[in-house]
């Protein structure tokens, strides 16, 4: 896989070919953070640094980690795990210091932060879009409460099926909303014996 700028750009390796998926890249352009399927059974994040050109594991567990993304300060790392059994939001500061912190009580996937840091929103087990509220305080951070904010039928197929305006007043949804079906029926006469 290479990351490419430009149209000429022959690009820069960005992994080998095991298919790595970019989930996001730092506000300082250095680095990105990469998710590779090591395993039938897992899959990890890696971190890859632009100005030399290799990946590093970031958290590799047995479980699967995923969807991670950079708090907007650049110091935390949003992501999805499974490591309880079934997926969560945790957050993990950036230089892999200190204990995870889990932001989702019965569930939770496809983390995406408010653009100050404030607030993180992510999808629930039931398709409803959860924000939680953060705390700072220095270099320590806290989930100060959890809200429902949307219920739709979101488009579990995609990795990213929302996306958070910069204020997290408004929101991107692609959603599984079904026109209503329209058919076209010819010759019905001949088929009822009305013609």
């Amino acid at each position: 896989m290479r990351l490419r700028v430009g149209a000429d750009d022959p690009g820069v390796p960005l992994a080998n070919a095991r298919g790595d998926d970019v989930m996001d890249w730092s506000q300082d352009g250095r680095w990105l953070l990469t998710s590779v399927r090591e395993t039938n059974a897992s899959s990890d994040i890696l971190l890859y640094d632009m100005q030399h050109a290799s990946s590093t594991a970031w958290l590799a567990t047995a479980a699967n980690e995923y969807a991670a993304r950079f708090s907007p300060d650049g110091q935390w790392v949003a992501y999805t795990s499974d490591v309880t059994g079934s997926p969560n939001v945790y957050l993990r500061r950036f230089d892999g210091n200190g204990q995870p912190i889990r932001v989702s009580t019965g569930g939770g996937a496809v983390p995406t932060w408010r653009r100050d840091g404030r607030e993180l929103f992510f999808l629930s087990p039931a398709n409803e879009l959860m924000a939680a509220t953060l705390g700072r305080s220095g270099e320590t951070i806290s989930v100060e409460g959890l809200q429902r904010l949307l219920s739709r039928p979101f488009n579990g197929r995609l990795s990213e099926p929302y996306d958070a305006a910069p204020d997290g007043q408004r929101f991107l949804v692609l959603a599984l909303d079904r026109p209503p079906s329209l058919f076209f029926l010819q010759g019905l006469d001949a088929l009822l014996g009305t013609r």
